[in-house]
């Protein structure tokens, strides 16, 4: 019955028949087919699919929308709009842009200017107005002023345009100074110089040192420059900063005055300097050759002898050196050799000592950077021990014979084993312990008080019992 039955889709159909829209045409528009049951989509009932003649976008369209508004759909991509050939202001639309810019549909144009400039357009941008060339007509409206005067400038040509400053020009100042200024600067800002010549003072008339300043001159070195006159007679062109900072005094006949009358310094005496032979050579250099108490004959800088930074070849400072070596160092306590020789001969004692207290602070209970803590000072054990052998105090351990060395050893290492244990404690507790009471005059009473200051309870020494 007219192929109607239990599967037909009644959205389909009209006056009692099926339609089928496939291949229909219309304007913009063919209709391509019909989208299966299981397939998914965003409109709900029956959908076809149906394409841009324009642009080939495919899309997807009710049964509705084909009987009664198939003339109105618009292509998401192209609008429908067929621009190519149109011209707006100078744009000639050549071809359609797949790019998005913000959404915005674009087109390529050409821009019928001499440069046939190729670009992408916004198509609202076409369509209002708002773009009509690649820029060339915003150029013919900015006139050249190269060869044009503004006070002081004189527009020499045209360069590059800046990315920021827009049209640039290159312009000089009756200063001499060159300067790159934007076309909006001269124009609209009003700028009638290079803006640095009106801050020079005229110095014309004044005199620095040996020169008298004639006239103002040419620029050179990016500074104002002036004709000056010597008292001597010869002209010199010197800048504003070298006349004011006195940096330039003459023509040069001031510096050749005192090359040949300069103080003969021979004979005088510099701390342990003795000058022997004070000269000028060929080229007005200055030579001065000076002989040290030590015997030492050197050529020094005479600056550096009146000033005192030189006051001898190098002697004076290994005496003072070796003044503060050995028994006259502030810190000498006379065992400095010695000490080091019998630090390593007590790691068994320090070994035993951390086995004591099962390699933990008595303070914290940490096991990392452990020092193992005299309760008395460790240069006074070694005192101690000379004094028992009857055995004096040597600068340097290779006055010690080999007897008497193991003698040292052994008593040393009794005294220690009849203190009794060292005490475990962190390296940074350690630091504190003897920043606080010293390394030279401290007593185990002071570590018990140590001790109660950073656990609130009492140390017990008996816990330092003898060693075996």
């Amino acid at each position: 019955m007219n192929g109607l039955n239990k599967n037909t889709d009644w959205s389909v159909v009209f006056m009692g028949k099926v339609i089928d829209y496939t291949g229909l045409i219309c304007n913009n528009w063919t209709v391509i087919r019909k989208v299966n049951k299981d397939e998914s989509t965003k409109i709900k009932g029956t959908v076809w699919i149906v394409k841009c003649n324009k642009c080939g976008f495919e899309k997807e369209v009710s049964p509705k929308q084909i009987k009664k508004h198939f003339n109105k759909i618009i292509c998401n991509k192209c609008g429908n709009r067929d621009l190519i050939g149109q011209i707006f202001g100078l744009w000639k639309i050549i071809g359609f842009s797949n790019k998005r810019n913000s959404r915005a549909k674009m087109w390529l144009c050409e821009c019928q200017c001499e440069d046939k400039t190729i670009k992408e357009v916004r198509e609202y941008s076409l369509l209002n107005g708002k773009s009509i060339s690649c820029g060339c007509e915003k150029r013919k409206l900015k006139d050249d002023i190269s060869g044009n005067r503004y006070g002081k400038l004189l527009v020499i040509k045209r360069i590059e345009n800046h990315p920021t400053n827009g049209v640039q020009y290159y312009t000089r100042c009756d200063c001499g100074r060159e300067k790159v200024i934007s076309r909006t600067a001269i124009i609209y800002h009003g700028q009638t110089s290079c803006g640095i010549c009106e801050k020079v003072e005229d110095l014309t008339g004044h005199i620095f040192n040996r020169l008298t300043v004639i006239k103002r001159i040419e620029n050179k070195w990016d500074n104002a420059c002036w004709l000056t006159q010597c008292i001597c007679g010869n002209f010199v062109e010197v800048t504003t900063t070298y006349l004011k900072n006195g940096h330039t005094k003459s023509c040069g006949c001031l510096q050749r005055e005192y090359a040949l009358s300069f103080e003969n310094m021979e004979g005088k005496v510099f701390g342990r300097w003795t000058i022997i032979k004070d000269y000028r050579d060929d080229n007005s250099l200055r030579h001065t050759i000076a002989e040290c108490e030590c015997g030492t004959i050197k050529e020094i800088n005479i600056t550096n002898l009146k000033s005192g930074d030189s006051t001898s070849c190098g002697c004076y400072r290994d005496e003072k050196t070796k003044q503060r070596c050995g028994r006259n160092h502030s810190g000498w306590n006379g065992t400095s050799e010695l000490r080091k020789f019998l630090r390593d001969k007590i790691k068994n004692w320090k070994k035993k000592s951390l086995e004591h207290f099962n390699y933990k602070c008595v303070i914290c209970d940490n096991s990392n950077s452990l020092r193992v803590h005299h309760l008395y000072p460790y240069y006074k054990l070694i005192k101690d021990t000379l004094n028992n052998l009857n055995l004096p105090i040597y600068n340097k351990i290779d006055e010690y014979t080999d007897e008497e060395l193991n003698l040292i050893e052994d008593k040393f290492l009794e005294l220690h084993y009849n203190y009794g244990f060292g005490v475990p404690i962190t390296n940074e507790l350690h630091n504190e312990f003897h920043k606080i009471y010293g390394r030279k005059d401290f007593t185990p009473e002071n570590f018990q008080e140590f001790y109660y200051l950073k656990t609130g309870k009492d140390f017990n020494l008996e816990l330092l019992k003898e060693c075996d």
